[in-house]
């Protein structure tokens, strides 16, 4: 640490140090009082501000991959029917529709939609098997929406249609898949009109016989758990084609000029049913705490890289600082004999560079040999960036030169007849 260097610097006696000095006892450059200390300083800080500079620049990276909806301006309203008039499967029914029609009427409401798994929230995973090959175990996000639940998201449909308020438990079943769905099942050719089934979520529903659904739509991909997911293959089915799972349902509302519309959700669902209280949260703010971890995490790492190349720099200066009272009558000298301030300045920090440049190769190569530790803890195992590694190094060698100004200047303000009568 930089304790070390320091620690001599202050014990140090400018008398002894001049007074014990010879023509023959110069100690030189390579005899850097606690030189190794400040170039393991050096070291260390390399390490770790490249170490914050990566994981910076995998967090910008994570940042900006695709969503594939929009968080901003769009609530969400959890709602739980447990009062005994909702035992009844048409109660519930009529209950989401009149819910959903209320909020798209209300003027500060641009859209809204009803889901079972919203974005930024545990859904599920289901088996798939396919009306027309057999892939065997197969698996697939499982998600129950309603219809406009792509447009309230802002997630394209690529082809085919959306959800209908005709898709009800009397008509054949539909479902809407995602690009990464079609693009692994069905590579080179169209998923519409395709049939699929879902077995594992599906056979608790319908009594143990899961019903074959035919594929009417493509969307987009989107990364319901948040930046750090990785898009999978995503089935979507029709909350009024399940009426068995409409005990509980989210709606997503979307406003009309982004404010939240709490007050309006409150109102409206007061007015259904008073007994109902709407959980509200906000997309946005579920994204932040989605990333929350690793915000901390590059806030927290960068906080020590700053301190670790304040550390080198005071363990240069200390450094430094040493070497020139140690060397004060050798720099007269050199001063009585012609050379001027600043052949001084230059003498001192030629030995200072000589321990931050070495500091700073040795942090290279820890950095370098360190890669696969130091990926594992990067998004998506992002290689080290070699340009951000060249910054990094050249700005503690900066850093380094710039706390070796002060000694250095303190060298050139020797003066000979000084240190003569001292010695």
């Amino acid at each position: 640490t930089a304790a070390a260097p320091i620690a001599l610097l202050r014990h140090a006696s400018p008398g002894r140090a001049l007074a014990s000095g010879s023509r023959g006892s110069t100690r030189g450059d390579g005899g850097l009082p606690g030189r190794w200390y400040a170039a393991a300083q050096v070291a260390f800080a390399v390490l770790l501000v490249a170490s914050a500079a990566f994981s910076t620049l995998s967090m910008r990276a994570m940042l900006n991959r695709p969503l594939g909806f929009d968080p901003v301006g769009a609530s969400t309203a959890e709602m739980l029917l447990t009062t005994p008039r909702f035992r009844d499967v048409a109660a519930r029914m009529t209950y989401w529709e009149t819910l959903t029609r209320s909020l798209r009427e209300d003027p500060a409401i641009e859209t809204a939609a009803l889901a079972l798994f919203p974005p930024l929230t545990p859904g599920a995973t289901s088996l798939v098997e396919f009306g027309d090959r057999t892939l065997g175990n197969v698996g697939a996000g499982y998600r129950i929406v309603g219809d406009g639940y792509f447009d309230a998201l802002r997630t394209p449909i690529l082809s085919g249609r959306d959800f209908e308020a005709r898709d009800d438990s009397m008509q054949p079943r539909v479902a809407v898949i995602n690009r990464a769905f079609a693009e692994r099942f069905y590579p080179n050719e169209s998923p519409i009109g395709k049939t699929i089934r879902s077995p594992s979520m599906e056979s608790y529903f319908f009594d143990g016989a899961a019903p074959w659904i035919t594929v009417v739509g493509v969307v987009g991909n989107a990364r319901h758990y948040g930046y750090a997911a990785e898009v999978d293959p995503e089935m979507y089915v029709a909350y009024r084609q399940i009426p068995a799972q409409t005990y509980r349902l989210t709606a997503i509302v979307r406003s009309v000029d982004g404010r939240r519309t709490d007050a309006q959700i409150r109102s409206i669902t007061a007015g259904l049913e008073p007994l109902v209280a709407p959980s509200i949260a906000h997309l946005d703010d579920a994204l932040r705490r989605n990333i929350s971890t690793q915000t901390f995490t590059m806030r927290l790492l960068g906080l020590f890289a700053a301190l670790a190349l304040l550390i080198a720099a005071l363990g240069v200066y200390a450094t430094l600082s040493i070497s020139v009272q140690r060397r004060k009558r050798e720099l007269a000298i050199r001063q009585a004999l012609g050379s001027v301030p600043q052949d001084l300045v230059l003498l001192v920090l030629r030995s200072a560079m000589g321990v931050v440049v070495t500091g700073a190769l040795v942090g290279v190569v820890a950095t370098i040999a360190l890669g696969d530790t130091i990926r594992a803890t990067l998004f998506d195992l992002a290689p080290l960036n070699a340009a951000a590694l060249a910054i990094t190094t050249f700005t503690i060698v900066l850093a380094g030169a710039l706390a070796a100004l002060i000694p250095a200047w303190r060298a050139s303000r020797v003066h000979p007849a000084q240190a003569m009568a001292a010695e």
